[in-house]
């Protein structure tokens, strides 16, 4: 959640709300997303019980609730649980490949990049740039040869963590 400007056409800012106001103005929210960002998901999980007695039992207990946030985790989670279960394989070996990359992906190429958009001295715009293309060079010299993907002809969470940014740079640009 953002900070409203009546000043500002539709009022709304880029501006975050402090996590104390939204503490104060979404509960829920946070209860989802601790650190009061996005995505988040809240799930109810019912148990074996209640689902043979839902008609007659509901609203009478509370159910527990499954809360997962930060990006990756949330689409492990729902992969997981609502998928197929293969965005993860479970050969150990491509697993560790799938978990090191993804963070790579998010700890090393978005990062720069989004520090390169909101840099104002240019300089220091074109560094983050250049760190970013480097940490793609990095992740394309470990990519598989034997198909579009990451691991070949299997799509995978480095995929879905490399998605959104490269739709980014389409749109954006790369400096």
């Amino acid at each position: 959640p953002y900070e409203v400007d009546p000043d500002v056409t539709g009022g709304y800012t880029k501006k975050a709300l402090p996590l104390e106001e939204k503490r104060r103005l979404y509960p829920d929210f946070i209860e989802a997303s601790p650190r009061g960002l996005v995505p988040a998901i809240r799930v109810v999980v019912k148990e074996e019980e209640e689902e043979q007695e839902e008609e007659e039992k509901e609203g009478d207990r509370p159910r527990a609730a499954v809360v997962v946030w930060e990006s990756l985790p949330v689409v492990e989670y729902i992969d997981a649980v609502y998928g197929d279960g293969t965005l993860v394989p479970s050969d150990p070996h491509d697993k560790a490949m799938v978990q090191i990359w993804s963070a790579h992906c998010n700890d090393r190429i978005q990062r720069q990049y989004y520090r390169a958009l909101m840099e104002q001295d240019s300089l220091k715009q074109q560094e983050y740039l250049r760190s970013c293309f480097e940490e793609c060079r990095a992740l394309a010299n470990v990519m598989s040869r034997d198909g579009p993907y990451f691991l070949g002809t299997r799509f995978t969470l480095v995929d879905v963590a490399l998605a959104p940014f490269w739709q980014r740079m389409i749109w954006v640009g790369g400096g």
